[in-house]
C-alpha cells in the first residue's frame, strides 16, 4: 500500500504492484464522473449496446458521451465520431468496445483530449498469439505516451 494514498469515492488505499501510482489516472478508472463509451450502439445483442445498457441500468449518475463513426445517434443521443469530435470538458474514462487494431489510436485519441482512464473490452491482443501481443505492446506504448491508464 502507499501510505496516505486514499479514493474519495472508496476511502481506501490504493495498492501497486512496483512503480509509481497516479491518483488522477487511478481515480478516473475506479470512480468516474463522466464516460464516453467508443463502440456505442443501439443494435440489440452487440457489446456495445449491452455495454450502454449496463451503465444505464447500473445507474451511472454522471454524463456519458457516445463515439461510433457509423451513427449520428443512439438511442436517441448525439454520437460523435471520435473521440477527437466530442463536445466540452474530456470525460474521465472511456470505455472501448472497438476492434483490436483500432485500439491504439483510440487510446491516443483520449490522451490527446485529456481523458485519463480507459477500459478496454476488445478481444484480440494477447490472446491474439504473436500479432495480437504485438499489438498489445503497441496499446502499452500509446498509452503511455498519452499519459491514459487502462
Amino acid at each position: 500500500m502507499i501510505a496516505g494514498t486514499k479514493l474519495a469515492c472508496t476511502g481506501r488505499n490504493l495498492l501497486t504492484q512496483g512503480g509509481v501510482v497516479s491518483k488522477s489516472g487511478v481515480k478516473a478508472v475506479l470512480c468516474p464522473r463522466s464516460v464516453v463509451l467508443v463502440g456505442a450502439s443501439d443494435v440489440p445483442g452487440t457489446l456495445g449496446d449491452v455495454l450502454r445498457r449496463n451503465l444505464e441500468r447500473a445507474g451511472f449518475k454522471g454524463e456519458v458521451q457516445y463515439v461510433n463513426p457509423g451513427h449520428a445517434e443512439i438511442a436517441g443521443r448525439p454520437a460523435f465520431p471520435s473521440v477527437r469530435d466530442l463536445p466540452g470538458p474530456p470525460a474521465d474514462l472511456a470505455i472501448i468496445a472497438t476492434p483490436a487494431l483500432t485500439v491504439p489510436d483510440v487510446v491516443s485519441q483520449c490522451g490527446a483530449t485529456g481523458v485519463r482512464g480507459a477500459i478496454v473490452v476488445s478481444a484480440g491482443f494477447r490472446d491474439g498469439r504473436e500479432a495480437g501481443r504485438a499489438l498489445e505492446a503497441e496499446l502499452r506504448l500509446s498509452a503511455r505516451r498519452a499519459g491514459v491508464r487502462f
